[in-house]
């Protein structure tokens, strides 16, 4: 119950934290008929990316490939450290909880209909997009997930991939970068989002860590990956 009331007041301080800020936008008109067709252009853009040269025009990508790979290094005695740690059984039980994660899947959803119900135009806009960052994040790293059946950190084998598994790379990282991404750039105006955005996602993703959930490269995998999306892909 702790951790629910906890995780309940997370959610209405990033809706005050994100409704201050709407409330100074100008107006844009929602349109829930785009979301899927954007969803579709979105995954189009997603798959074809890499066999395309202009993706490979920017340092980015390079980038973001050596840091996922560099990650595989800490899956061992970083990785098992981390969830051993019994100092982190407090911060786990708020930040991975049942109640974390129904609030990781209700947030943007709730600024759509707060958006609809308050007759705030830019909310629900604002909802729709990060609904749709987070959608595109779950798509991919469930199908990732399928092709590389990776076991989870309990196996004791931080190499297992093919083995049945459903640990590579995070959901709970992409879609909260996905999120933080693109609320950082839909609010590009306001510097200090991505101050407030990018730690709240990278505490989701360290917890996935200590939690014992997922592997480090897991995590920093996920996280470039929910990055690339809210950043890149959604417009």
């Amino acid at each position: 119950m702790r951790n629910g009331r906890t995780a309940l007041t997370i959610l209405v301080l990033l809706h005050c934290f994100s409704g201050s800020v709407l409330a100074e936008k100008q107006q844009e008109e929602p349109c829930p008929r785009c979301f899927f067709p954007d969803l579709w252009k979105d995954q189009k853009k997603i798959w074809t990316a890499p066999f395309k040269k202009t993706t490979w025009d920017s340092p980015t990508p390079f980038i973001m490939l050596d840091v996922a790979g560099a990650s595989f290094a800490l899956d061992v005695e970083v990785s098992r450290s981390l969830r051993e740690n019994e100092s982190f059984e407090d911060f786990n039980k708020v930040f991975a909880s049942r109640a974390a994660d129904i609030i990781l899947t209700a947030y943007p959803l709730s600024f759509v209909a707060l958006g609809y119900i308050t007759d705030n135009k830019e909310l629900a806009v604002y909802g729709w997009k990060a609904t749709e960052a987070a959608l595109n994040a779950l798509i991919v790293t469930v199908l990732v997930k399928k092709a590389t059946l990776r076991a989870r950190p309990h196996t004791g084998d931080p190499y297992g991939f093919w083995e049945g598994g459903n640990s590579f790379p995070s959901g709970h990282a992409a879609i909260s970068w996905a999120i933080a991404a693109y609320s950082a750039k839909h609010f590009s105006d306001k510097k200090w989002v991505r101050w407030v955005a990018y730690p709240i996602a990278g505490l989701i993703t360290f917890v996935r860590v200590t939690s014992g959930n997922h592997f480090v490269s897991d995590a920093v995998t996920g996280s470039m990956i929910g990055f690339s999306i809210g950043r890149f892909v959604v417009k």
